[in-house]
């Protein structure tokens, strides 16, 4: 399986200035509304399934939050082949250094996948809710080398 991202292409480097106010607006208003579906979504189908139902939230509805995050930024994604199927457990160790990384993982929708991040983005209560209900793993920052500690030995 081979994963291609294609961002929009521009001319000359003068172009990517000329990108309006009001187009980045959209994307972040899109956005936020994109997420708080997913949240109230996520929500609900929790609490009639009694919260057993972080696979279908993780694999399902965070794959369309995924898609979609990406379709609005103009991002499109392109998966050759099919998903491997593996009978053990397996680790994907990705160095992300951008935010749309977690976009691209949430669109992959891996099978019975769990998510490190930042314990800060708890403050934000849709990436709160959708981090709890899909299993993320909130982890302190390495400059709090004993509440990181604390956090991987629990």
């Amino acid at each position: 399986m081979s994963t291609t991202l294609q961002s929009p292409s521009y001319d000359s480097p003068a172009e990517f200035p000329r990108k309006t106010i009001s187009r980045t607006l959209f994307v972040f208003s899109a956005i936020a509304v994109l997420s708080l579906m997913t949240m109230a979504a996520m929500s609900a189908v929790s609490v009639c399934t009694l919260f057993r139902s972080r696979r279908f939230c993780s694999e399902v509805l965070a794959r369309w939050l995924g898609r979609m995050v990406l379709r609005v930024s103009g991002i499109r994604l392109k998966i050759d082949g099919e998903m491997p199927r593996y009978e053990g457990q397996v680790i994907y160790l990705i160095n992300h250094t951008s935010t749309i990384d977690v976009f691209v993982l949430l669109a992959l929708g891996l099978p019975r996948t769990r998510f490190f991040l930042w314990g800060g983005l708890r403050k934000f209560p849709p990436v709160a809710v959708i981090g709890y209900l899909i299993g993320v793993f909130f982890t302190p920052t390495q400059s709090r080398p004993d509440k990181r500690a604390r956090c991987f030995q629990n």
